[in-house]
């Protein structure tokens, strides 16, 4: 089976605080729309009310996914395996001898927020080309 579906995994700068006490840690979409007004819709305005309106005229569909925590006074809880074990190490805290650099071991942990709620498909970072591994192309 061939699948068709999008995966958008989505972190703002700080947690977005909700009223029942959760805090939305980050979200992942998942559906068939690529990212498009065609597939989106465009904000227009209403010529009677003078609102804004959304105009889509397609049947893409997808779902959002929230990543939320349940807040404790000024903590919050971890979501993911690897944060409630502390089992990752910041990137600073990483050995010299390690393969991966600060900035690629951040970037191989920030996809972590989602393992519990969303899977993620790939690794990362991912592996160097090289002599014997190069990039596959399509030429005419």
């Amino acid at each position: 089976m061939l699948m068709h579906n999008k995966i958008l995994y989505v972190r703002p700068d700080a947690p977005i605080s909700f009223k029942d006490n959760t805090q939305c840690r980050a979200w992942a979409y998942v559906g068939s729309a690529n990212l498009s007004e065609s597939a989106w819709g465009r904000l227009v305005q209403d010529r009677t009310t003078k609102e804004p309106k959304l105009n889509c005229r397609n049947w893409e569909c997808g779902v959002l996914i929230l990543v939320l925590d349940k807040e404790k006074g000024h903590q919050t809880t971890a979501t993911s395996v690897n944060q409630k074990n502390n089992t990752n190490p910041e990137p600073e805290k990483l050995s010299s001898s390690s393969n991966q650099t600060g900035k690629e071991a951040e970037s191989a942990n920030t996809l972590d927020i989602f393992r519990d709620t969303v899977p993620v498909p790939i690794c990362l970072p991912g592996s160097r080309y090289g002599l014997d591994r190069k990039p596959w192309y399509n030429s005419v």
